[in-house]
């Protein structure tokens, strides 16, 4: 009955880009009405699956219910991004940093806008910010490990792998 373990095992299935199975869990949650967190996952997965239209809708949901959300802005911005709307895609990043500066994904995407802009130290600092906020996720480690190995920057990285640990 307890809805904050499949909401867990959604994002861990996500994180191992299980989108399929997430969707599952998300979809045989107890306790009738979907709230915003369960939207915005659901959005993930959609948006992972390829389906724009239904990741928009959830994110759209999830938002009407919380403008603020990180999650769901994130994937606005990702969807934004997607159809080559990257002004818009950099302020949802950029409002979703607002509203939890805690969750790493935003800055990572934030960052592989910077890095495609040619600006890879800005990027370089937000994929490191990325990283120290969300070290279990595999989309931001594998953006900061890539920008390390890009810029040559090891001895930067030392000291944040270790704060990433102490966290």
């Amino acid at each position: 009955e307890d809805r904050s373990v499949y909401l867990k095992l959604a994002e861990m299935l996500i994180d191992a880009k299980r989108y399929d199975d997430a969707l599952g869990i998300l979809e045989s949650v107890p306790g009738g009405d979907k709230d915003k967190k369960q939207l915005a996952l659901l959005g993930c997965c959609e948006e992972g699956l390829g389906h724009t239209d239904k990741a928009q809708a959830y994110a759209a949901r999830a938002l009407a219910i919380d403008p603020s959300m990180a999650l769901a802005l994130n994937i606005a911005g990702v969807l934004a991004y997607k159809k080559g709307e990257k002004e818009a895609a950099e302020g949802l990043f950029k409002k979703a940093i607002d509203a939890d500066p805690g969750f790493g994904e935003s800055y990572t995407n934030l960052g592989s806008l910077q890095w495609t802009a040619g600006e890879q130290m800005e990027a370089l600092n937000l994929f490191e910010r990325a990283f120290i906020l969300s070290p279990t996720v595999a989309d931001v480690v594998t953006a900061y490990h890539s920008a390390i190995g890009v810029t040559g920057a090891f001895e930067r990285a030392e000291p944040v792998f270790r704060e990433a640990q102490a966290l």
